[in-house]
């Protein structure tokens, strides 16, 4: 995902909201699927670069083992260097 395109390793990704969809039971393993396109990759390291903070949203789909969509997640992401909170 977006992550293994951070630019160093002082960025940290932070889940700042969620929202799932249950469209169906789940009755197998699960597995999850999402795009982050290169260019969006692109726009991360150089906003965290010039800005040091990126907010991002992903839509990841959730199928069930053969396939069909069993829930729907949006998350809201910010990425930037909080080590000066610890």
């Amino acid at each position: 995902m977006a992550f293994h395109s951070l630019p160093n390793s002082k960025y940290q990704p932070v889940l700042a909201g969620v929202t799932i969809k249950f469209l169906r039971p789940a009755t197998s393993d699960t597995t999850a699927e999402t795009i982050f396109p290169n260019k969006d990759a692109k726009l991360m390291r150089e906003s965290l670069l010039s800005k040091g903070r990126f907010d991002f949203s992903i839509h990841i789909l959730v199928r069930d083992s053969i396939g069909k969509i069993v829930a729907e997640v949006d998350g809201d992401y910010v990425i930037k260097d909080f080590s000066n909170l610890m």
